[in-house]
């Protein structure tokens, strides 16, 4: 009997059966390496979000750190600029009594704060400081610069002094003044400045203090009426970028009505 056939028979299914299971080994073992790695892969991601998980929440309490300091800051800085307020509403307050309903010769109320933009006005009429024609501060002009130089004292806003005069021509006064109106209106506010700087009970600081003469050309009222002359003949002193209330009224009232 030919036992070849029968080997063959036996031996062929058996390594048949080998070939199959290696490749399925190799197939799962190829698989779990695979898993393998992407469970590396997923471990290391995890570290990496837990790592910036941590620098997020480090970030998000510097930031509410940041928010809670600037928050008191906030609370401080209101309550200055509620003081500092204040402050000026009093100065305001003051210096608009020194002369607001001040009567000079029945004409009315010759000295006014009232705001503009470029800050807070106080309006004294020409007949207050100075006899016509002339730019000689008056005995009684003089106080109340002194009044109203205590009161710029206690603040450090810039003064302007602007001088302004009506429509009529100068006469009186023509050899001083060739150059007409424009020369008086410079002249009253350079006394007035003077004044301040120089001999008031509370000198200014000159360098808080320029001047300008304006002349007849920016008038408060319209018309030639005396009553519309007496308001445009003024020396205004300007405290510039001061605010409303930066002037008390009555204090300006007092002193002009001294």
């Amino acid at each position: 009997m030919n036992r070849l056939p029968l080997l063959a028979a036996l031996v062929l299914p058996a390594l048949a059966a080998s070939c199959v299971t290696k490749a399925e080994y190799e197939k799962v073992r190829n698989a779990r390496d695979a898993a393998e790695s992407k469970y590396r892969e997923l471990a290391q991601y995890q570290v990496d979000l837990e790592s910036e998980n941590r620098r997020l929440r480090n970030e998000n309490e510097l930031l509410e750190q940041a928010a809670t300091d600037r928050r008191g800051a906030y609370k401080d800085a209101r309550a200055v600029q509620d003081e500092y307020e204040r402050k000026l509403a009093e100065l305001r307050q003051r210096l608009e009594a020194i002369g607001s309903s001040a009567i000079v010769g029945g004409g009315g109320g010759d000295v006014e704060v009232y705001q503009t933009h470029e800050g807070t006005v106080v309006d004294i009429k020409d007949g207050v400081l100075f006899n016509s024609g002339s730019a000689e501060i008056l005995a009684k002009g003089k106080e109340l610069l002194d009044h109203l130089a205590a009161e710029f004292a206690k603040s450090d806003y810039k003064l302007r002094v602007d001088g302004h005069t009506d429509t009529d021509p100068v006469v009186r006064s023509k050899d001083k003044f060739p150059l007409g109106n424009l020369q008086l209106s410079a002249a009253r506010a350079i006394a007035v400045a003077d004044y301040l700087s120089h001999k008031s009970k509370t000198p200014i600081e000159e360098g808080r203090i320029s001047v300008s003469g304006f002349g007849q050309y920016q008038p408060r009222a319209a018309g030639n009426s005396p009553e519309a002359k007496r308001k445009n003949r003024r020396v205004d002193i300007v405290l510039l970028r001061a605010p409303a209330g930066s002037i008390e009224p009555k204090a300006v009232e007092d002193a002009a009505s001294k």
